[in-house]
């Protein structure tokens, strides 16, 4: 037996993976399935910029036409905000309770409920590689 079909056995008797490693793979599912909707990545690409463009020259014109300081923040301060809040946004904008609704809908609640995985953990998972 060589040394990769010994490790290929090994792995095979440990049973089911467990841990944290099914959890990736749900997420590698979920970043997988969002590929293929690629105008939506380009959209994303497109209008998160767009949009804190946006919000930085509101508050520049309100800062331009009045104090240099309003409600105790400087504009540095407030385009700080705005970066900040744009990141956020993007990293944990999620649809969990759109899917988790969905799957309720649609009865496939069933079949996330029987495999051998955590649902919250399996919907945050997958959740999270949808982005």
């Amino acid at each position: 037996m060589s040394a990769t079909a010994a490790t290929t056995v090994g792995a095979i008797r440990r049973g089911p993976r467990t841990g944290v490693l099914p959890y990736v793979d749900v997420f590698r599912l979920g970043f997988v399935e969002t590929l293929a909707y690629r105008s939506q990545i380009w959209m994303r690409l497109v209008l998160v910029p767009l949009t804190a463009a946006f919000q930085y020259y509101i508050f520049a014109a309100l800062y331009a036409s009045g104090p240099e300081v309003m409600g105790g923040h400087r504009l540095a301060e407030i385009a700080g905000y705005v970066a900040l809040m744009q990141t956020l946004r993007t990293l944990f904008a999620n649809n969990i309770s759109i899917f988790i609704g969905e799957a309720i809908r649609t009865g496939q609640i069933a079949t996330y409920l029987l495999r051998p995985l955590a649902f919250p953990w399996f919907a945050m998972s997958y959740i999270a590689g949808r982005g």
